[in-house]
């Protein structure tokens, strides 16, 4: 394999750090800040329907990601990046015009995350492969850490100027002013994304999609892994989001300080980043996952346990949802290395696919699961403790969920790498 020169690698890293603090800024605002559960409670949407907000976008990332990996060969990753994007945008200013549309402005809200998600599934599916046509193994993982550092230190930045700007309780044309905003700072993923050299792409396929597909499943180890990193997202995605809801009905904060607590939530990410490396250096992957795992239950224990309050109840909630963020962040770039190293060789595509289904869809499931149980009311019937309510009650279900995908870290086969990195 022809190495392209250091300046182009130089160059297209760079571009796709920037490309990536402008793409996950935007995204980040659309799909995971409080941002969106505050337009969606002020177009009238119930709590149950806001959550569901950030729920589309990982839930068709995993529904659709395998269909997609197909795709993207024929179609050349570069070219389905962009395109997506594109789409991509649309769908996001139909979700910042929704509260123009009156009584049809929550469907066109959610039609516009359908859309925006949509695409964004095709943006992943071929953003790695077309990242793995310039990156070395060996510079993989540190430039992972690096690269998702800086986008979430973009995203922080942004919302703590959001809540020190927005005042104590926005409205909804000021939230669209800020949609609008985040909008075009999302446009520029196109631009850098376009600014990245071409490489010729890295794997040589030799399988047909359904022998790739049937490779992966087969794949034992893989398999285990992602049936494992499904039910840690499970665990994990629906937090953030919950809690933010929380504050907002049960704990009745003002929009300024639940959008200083978001942004301030999003930290954990970029310190998660930066720490990942080298704890996978010094603790080793095992290591690493059994002090997600053991992290994440104290933070969901000291959570369930917390009542409205106070600064120091509010310091304390913040502080958790930092820890949950950080895991989640650790997580991904030791997960994405180590599902790295189980891809047969010549497989690639659709084995990352394959996982990322799963990866995707318990992060979808979470939320999804976390709208269904507020909806339906499952919790705070009035018959039991005052931590069983509604909240408290789907925080516990999270405790469980991340007992069960413990359990995992006992198989040995898990631990078996299919080639070499």
């Amino acid at each position: 394999m022809n190495t392209p020169p250091p300046p182009e690698i130089r160059c297209a890293e760079r571009n796709a750090i920037y490309s990536s603090c402008c793409g996950v800024t935007g995204e980040a605002v659309l799909t995971d800040s409080a941002v969106i559960l505050l337009y969606a409670v002020t177009l009238g949407a119930g709590d149950s329907l806001s959550l569901l907000t950030t729920a589309v976008l990982p839930l068709l990332n995993g529904l659709l990601i395998l269909p997609m990996a197909g795709f993207a060969p024929r179609f050349g990753s570069r070219k389905l990046v962009i395109c997506a994007n594109i789409f991509a945008l649309a769908g996001y200013m139909v979700v910042a015009a929704a509260a123009f549309a009156g009584r049809w402005s929550v469907p066109a809200m959610l039609g516009g995350i359908l859309l925006f998600s949509v695409c964004q599934t095709g943006f992943v599916a071929g953003w790695f492969p077309m990242l793995d046509s310039f990156l070395s193994p060996e510079r993989r993982t540190l430039f992972l850490g690096r690269m998702r550092f800086f986008h979430q230190i973009s995203a922080v930045a942004f919302l703590a100027v959001l809540s020190a700007l927005i005042g104590r309780n926005p409205g909804v044309y000021l939230l669209q002013a800020v949609l609008f905003a985040a909008g075009c700072i999302f446009a520029g993923r196109i631009f850098f994304i376009w600014r990245i050299p071409p490489f010729p792409e890295c794997e040589r396929v030799t399988l047909s999609y359904w022998q790739g597909l049937r490779t992966a499943v087969r794949n034992r180890p893989l398999a285990l892994f992602s049936g494992y990193s499904f039910l840690l997202n499970c665990a994990m995605f629906g937090i953030v989001p919950l809690m933010l809801l929380c504050f907002k009905s049960r704990w009745q904060l003002a929009d300024d300080k639940i959008l200083l607590i978001s942004a301030a939530a999003f930290a954990g990410m970029p310190a998660g980043y930066l720490a990942a490396h080298q704890l996978r250096k010094k603790l080793g992957e095992y290591g690493v996952f059994i002090g997600i795992h053991l992290l994440l239950l104290c933070d969901l224990v000291l959570l369930f346990n917390l009542s409205p309050g106070g600064t120091a109840s509010s310091l304390t909630a913040t502080g958790c949802l930092m820890i949950c963020n950080f895991c989640i962040a650790a997580n991904s770039v030791v997960a994405g290395a180590r599902m790295m190293s189980l891809v047969t060789p010549g497989n690639k595509t659709l084995a990352v696919a394959f996982w990322g289904a799963f990866y995707y869809g318990g992060a979808g499931v979470a939320r999804l699961g976390a709208a269904f149980l507020l909806g339906a009311g499952v919790f705070g019937s009035g018959r039991l403790p005052a931590n069983f309510d509604r909240f408290g009650g789907i925080l516990l279900f999270c405790i469980l969920l991340t007992l069960a995908g413990g359990l995992f870290l006992l198989f040995p086969g898990l631990w078996r790498s299919t080639r070499k990195q």
